[in-house]
């Protein structure tokens, strides 16, 4: 993703689900950011703990400033090596596969 607008971003859902990922992104790397919010979030927080770990990735808890949990996770390389670690990360923590539909909603 590249941008001048230091508000763009990528989230990608899960056609059917409430689920989803977000990203933003720069020209050093790319941040996925997966808020703890809603309780179906935070059933998903030890998958991803999980898949952070399989994909030796480290991850990052934030609080906003109204104190909700995100867990980030900043992703380098190239083009193909983030758009791949992404596509593992998705496929393992939720269980998606290549009939899966995806949604991609951004603002660049």
């Amino acid at each position: 993703m590249q941008s001048t607008n230091e508000y763009s971003f990528l989230i990608i859902k899960i056609q059917g689900t409430y689920d989803f990922i977000q990203f933003t992104g720069d020209t050093k790397g790319v941040q996925l950011n997966f808020p703890l919010i809603t309780e179906e979030q935070k059933q998903h927080e030890a998958a991803f703990n999980n898949v952070s770990k399989k994909l030796n990735l480290k991850v990052i808890e934030n609080k906003g400033s109204d104190g909700s949990r995100f867990l980030d996770i900043d992703i380098n390389g190239n083009a193909n090596e983030i758009s791949n670690t992404i596509k593992s990360f998705i496929k393992n923590l939720f269980n998606v596969d290549q009939s899966t539909s995806l949604e991609f909603e951004y603002d660049l």
